[in-house]
């Protein structure tokens, strides 16, 4: 019933939301849908397939396919999936640009999990996020995994990867073609040793075509009121100059 009270205020130019989450993410996301109309969601750091749920409603037209690394969130998500069969879970793996294997670093709180080690600046703001184990998981390039669709499908790529979205669009430049539109998680700060900042993958992202649409706040140093993260959103530059062209027109 939220879901479907929010689409109705969206296609006013209105949102529902907590008055303490000056989020925006599942707006965007809406946004792009509307405008792109994507046939496949690749749902890249899936975790427990809590985006997928919520996006289920916002691409109706469209199958899912989710990634996740981690084996305890896979088998959750892997069990969610089973009542929707526009939804499908790949095999655990992780997404990158270099295939082969590696370990991940569990955080406490799971959705906080990386191929990188965490910095102290993120646990500082988040304790819960803390590195409690590792795991071993394969990785494989996105552009592997797409192999045996369609090259007419229209790719909707979020990822959310904590530090590790470039690697994850390096992996992923034969299908880049097909990609209508992208959410990606961005970091002012190095929370993750090693991890390229928003700025480095922005300008990736509009090298290859892409045009921003918005940002969505996310994670916060609340002491100085400082932004550590937000969500961007990007949509392929010709579909952008159509959609203003239009508007003009129209």
């Amino acid at each position: 019933m939220k879901t479907f009270i929010r689409k109705i205020l969206w296609k006013f130019g209105y949102d529902l939301q907590k008055t303490e989450n000056s989020g925006g993410s599942a707006r965007l996301a809406y946004d792009l849908a509307q405008i792109t109309q994507p046939t496949i969601l690749l749902d890249v750091g899936a975790n427990e397939g809590q985006s997928a749920l919520e996006y289920l409603d916002f691409f109706p037209n469209s199958k899912i396919i989710s990634f996740e690394p981690l084996s305890s969130a896979h088998l959750i998500m892997s069990q969610k999936s089973k009542a929707y069969p526009s939804w499908t879970v790949y095999p655990r793996t992780a997404i990158g640009d270099v295939p082969g294997s590696t370990e991940i670093n569990i955080s406490n709180n799971s959705v906080s999990s990386s191929l990188f080690e965490m910095r102290a600046a993120h646990t500082a703001v988040s304790p819960s996020s803390i590195t409690t184990s590792k795991e071993r998981t394969s990785i494989i390039r996105l552009d592997d995994a797409m192999e045996e669709y369609s090259k007419n499908e229209r790719y909707f790529l979020k990822i959310d990867t904590q530090g590790f979205e470039l690697n994850v669009l390096r992996g992923a430049e034969k299908i880049l073609d097909q990609v209508v539109a992208i959410q990606v998680e961005l970091s002012w700060t190095e929370l993750y040793a090693g991890q390229p900042l928003a700025l480095e993958v922005m300008q990736w992202l509009i090298d290859k075509g892409f045009h921003p649409l918005g940002f969505a706040p996310g994670l916060r140093e609340k002491s100085r009121n400082s932004l550590l993260q937000m969500d961007g959103f990007f949509i392929k530059r010709i579909i952008a100059l159509e959609e203003l062209v239009g508007n003009t027109i129209g």
